[in-house]
């Protein structure tokens, strides 16, 4: 994905099914085999968008909520391709501020797709990007409410998915670094990015906290900064 820019997708996909293969024995690779390129195709697959905004919204974010596969983080990867990198709607670093956001407040952390969808069609395209990025969950709960217990005891289902979420920590890899040069501008950001990843990664302290305690300082340097202008 960083070096020959191939989909992230296809990535995911590949990488499940590798794995699938490796845990269920090489001769499942001929029943396989056979529907591989059908699923590559299908996500090769771009439905043509119309000139609207407000389509293009609902489009990224039902993608984003029924294919965010790893947990909320991974659905960073698709808002970071799609809203920024494929319709410019925010900057990378108006992202990072959507995500220091979700983090520091009440709710789930992919509710900054809520910002996101304010910044490219204002209120209305907030309420769709909400409404379509939880509507996958909503649509499986409700549906495979009497399955989910074979789900979980289907070997097959649990190596494809076990590979699937070893591919998204390279996949969340990749987008990380492409939104460090937004975050990180001068020493004082990167002395606060060290301090707050010492302080989740080893001293265990709450996410939020951190987030708020992070505005907290960059509010504080930002006025003495104004003050000493």
């Amino acid at each position: 994905m960083r070096f020959a820019g191939i989909n992230f997708l296809l990535i995911l996909l590949i990488a499940g099914v590798l794995n699938l293969i490796v845990d269920q024995g090489w001769p499942l690779l001929k029943k396989t085999a056979p529907t591989l390129p059908a699923a590559i195709g299908a996500i090769g697959l771009a439905i043509p968008f119309t000139d609207s905004r407000l389509f293009q919204v609902a489009w990224l974010f039902l993608k984003t909520g029924l294919l965010s596969f790893g947990g909320a983080y991974a659905s960073l990867v698709f808002v970071q391709r799609g809203a920024v990198a494929q319709y410019h709607w925010l900057t990378d670093g108006q992202l990072l501020d959507g995500v220091a956001l979700s983090v520091a407040t009440p709710g789930p952390f992919m509710l900054f797709t809520t910002f996101v969808g304010y910044l490219a069609s204002g209120v209305i395209g907030a309420v769709l990007a909400t409404f379509f990025v939880f509507l996958p969950s909503f649509i499986f709960v409700i549906a495979g409410v009497h399955y989910v217990e074979k789900v979980r005891d289907n070997r097959m289902i649990q190596a494809f998915l076990a590979g699937v979420s070893a591919a998204v920590v390279g996949v969340i890899a990749v987008v990380s670094l492409d939104l460090i040069p937004g975050a990180l501008t001068d020493w004082t950001t990167v002395a606060i990015s060290v301090a707050a990843f010492l302080l989740i990664a080893f001293l265990k302290r709450d996410v939020a906290l951190v987030a708020v305690g992070a505005m907290v300082g960059g509010i504080i340097y930002a006025s003495v900064r104004a003050l000493a202008l």
